[in-house]
């Protein structure tokens, strides 16, 4: 769900208006309301990056650089799960064996 609902209105984005990023840009700094919800956005993304970083070594995970790459290509939405998941897994080996 985090990869597929985000992606289809990106998607609709591109099918209307191109890879027009000055308008993207424009749509998102449309009002307060834009601004506060992806500041807010990029605020937890920078901090879920830190936690990839520090959880991540502590829990000896391998290829930490596809969580930076899914939130900037993705999302948060995506990403923030995909980690949680195999970071579970890894504690899943880790206690069997």
């Amino acid at each position: 769900m985090g990869f597929i609902l985000p992606l289809t209105q990106f998607l609709k984005y591109i099918v209307k208006y191109g890879l027009n990023i000055r308008y993207a840009i424009e749509l998102v700094a449309a009002n307060y309301i834009s601004r506060f919800l992806v500041l807010d956005l990029i605020i937890a993304a920078a901090v879920f990056l830190i936690l990839v970083m520090v959880e991540g070594r502590r829990a000896h995970m391998k290829n930490l650089w596809i969580y930076f790459i899914t939130t900037l290509c993705v999302g948060l939405s995506f990403s923030l799960p995909l980690f949680l998941y195999f970071r579970e897994v890894k504690k899943e080996n880790f206690i069997r064996g």
